[in-house]
């Protein structure tokens, strides 16, 4: 009896890390819209980010990188500059998620 509690008292963390994983989503795609100048179309969740017609040149990179930082409260240090992070949408929200931990356990 004791340990289905235990368990059903973590669902709540759970829904909350999708919620919050989901509005990181949410806010990353806004950001790489913007960084790309807004009219054009920002690859989907999955797609490369650079590389392709749609996605970013150096500069719209850039200009994400600081609005990432900006928005989230994070420090993106140069060494974490590499393409594997900035692939797709979703390893950009699985880096911010991560820095975001990160910098609680810091504080």
């Amino acid at each position: 009896m004791r340990r289905k509690t235990d368990i059903l008292s973590k669902i709540p963390d759970v829904i909350r890390l999708d919620e919050r994983t989901r509005t990181v989503q949410e806010k990353v795609i806004e950001l790489a819209y913007i960084s790309l100048g807004g009219d054009s179309d920002v690859p989907s969740v999955d797609e490369p980010l650079y590389g392709t017609e749609a996605g970013f040149d150096s500069f719209s990179l850039l200009e994400f990188i600081l609005r990432l930082e900006d928005e989230f409260g994070i420090v993106i240090p140069d060494e974490d500059l590499e393409p594997d992070i900035f692939r797709s949408i979703n390893t950009v929200v699985e880096y911010v998620l991560r820095q975001i931990i990160q910098e609680k356990e810091t504080q």
